[in-house]
């Protein structure tokens, strides 16, 4: 990178590095209730309770507009009570759809694993199920696609909550910023010298290696992107948007796409409001 946008890229993300980090979507009352007994539950039982990245991910599973949550218990760590919510057949799984009452339990049950199935449109949820639990049962586990129906009364929303946003930063553009899972905090798309880049910023007390592989999965593809240590930039990791096309499937069709840093899946991000943002940063330097 040549020295003058090396200071520029420096200046830009020592700005981002200043700006707190952006929260998380809150969890509904519901589920937070239910974590809370969770916790209790721990702590009853001698361990100290956590939350990981993949505890409640979310997504519009039912077209209204609104996140609902697939929440597993996968992602509640019990530190000291090892394996004290994991079961014979899995962990626990439950799945919250918004209404006008506020959200509500879709299914619940145990599964051995759970994921977003984000290739659909509303995205849909796959659970991994013990035999004994398949249909017909039997020794071996089988998957199931859920089936979610709107709790009743659901109405379309006026507006769905997203993380993107557009801030000011050095420079004549805003930058589109985003939450990310895991051990990264933001992720940060803006131009420098009239170049697109993306910038991935460590969680506080992360060590990253100098260069990650990180890969998107689509609904159509996808797609891997290394991102190396810049020098200049802090901590942080960057990735040049002139060379993949990230840039415009994050600012795509789909309400959510799964992350993984290398083969360990860092959770869902969530692409509620990105096309706008992502656009609006870097329409002087890349097209669409």
């Amino acid at each position: 990178m040549a020295e003058g946008s090396a200071r520029r890229l420096a200046l830009v993300l020592l700005a981002l590095s200043a700006l707190p980090a952006l929260a998380a979507p809150p969890l509904p009352a519901p589920i937070r209730g239910m974590t809370d007994e969770a916790f209790a539950e721990c702590r009853s039982a001698g361990g100290a309770p956590s939350l990981a990245a993949d505890y409640a991910r979310p997504a519009d599973l039912n077209g209204d507009g609104t996140e609902d949550f697939l929440v597993d218990f996968v992602g509640l760590t019990c530190a000291g009570a090892d394996g004290h919510f994991r079961g014979p057949d899995g962990f626990p799984v439950s799945v919250w759809l918004s209404g006008p009452g506020g959200h509500v339990r879709a299914w619940s049950g145990t599964a051995l694993e759970s994921r977003l199935e984000t290739e659909t449109d509303p995205p849909g949820v796959i659970v991994r199920l013990a035999g004994a639990s398949c249909d017909p049962p039997g020794t071996g586990a089988c998957e199931r696609r859920l089936d979610l129906a709107a709790p009743a009364g659901a109405g379309a929303a006026s507006g769905r909550p997203g993380g993107w946003s557009l801030r000011a930063a050095p420079g004549p553009a805003p930058v589109a910023v985003a939450p990310m899972p895991g051990p990264l905090r933001d992720m940060a798309l803006f131009c420098l010298s009239g170049r697109p880049f993306l910038a991935l910023m460590p969680a506080p007390g992360a060590s990253l290696p100098e260069t990650i592989t990180l890969s998107f999965r689509f609904s159509d593809r996808t797609l891997t992107a290394t991102a190396r240590h810049e020098a200049t930039a802090g901590e942080a990791h960057v990735i040049d948007l002139a060379t993949t096309p990230l840039a415009q499937a994050l600012a795509g069709r789909d309400s959510a796409v799964d992350v993984a840093l290398g083969e360990k899946p860092l959770g869902t991000l969530s692409l509620a409001g990105s096309s706008k943002a992502i656009r609006g940063a870097l329409e002087g330097c890349l097209r669409f």
